[in-house]
C-alpha cells in the first residue's frame, strides 16, 4: 500500500512539472500569432479585391451606357 501512495505522489509531481513546463513554453504562441496575422491579411486582401471589382464594374458599366446612348 505504501508503494502505491509513493507512486501516486510521483505521478502528481510529474504532472505538475509537465503542466508548468507546458505553460512556460512559448514556441507555439509564435506560430499562432503568425497564423492570425496571415488570416487577417488574407481577409483584407479578399475584401479589397471585392471592393476594387465593384468599382471597376461600375466604371465600365457607366462608359458602356454612354457609348450606347451615343450610338442611338
Amino acid at each position: 500500500m505504501g508503494s502505491t501512495l509513493k507512486l501516486m505522489r510521483m505521478n502528481k509531481s510529474n504532472l505538475l512539472q509537465a503542466l508548468k513546463a507546458f505553460s512556460s513554453d512559448t514556441k507555439g504562441a509564435t506560430v499562432v500569432e503568425y497564423g492570425l496575422i496571415a488570416t487577417l491579411l488574407s481577409l483584407v486582401v479578399v475584401g479589397g479585391i471585392g471592393l476594387a471589382f465593384d468599382a471597376i464594374e461600375f466604371l465600365f458599366a457607366d462608359n458602356n451606357s454612354e457609348i450606347q446612348q451615343a450610338l442611338n
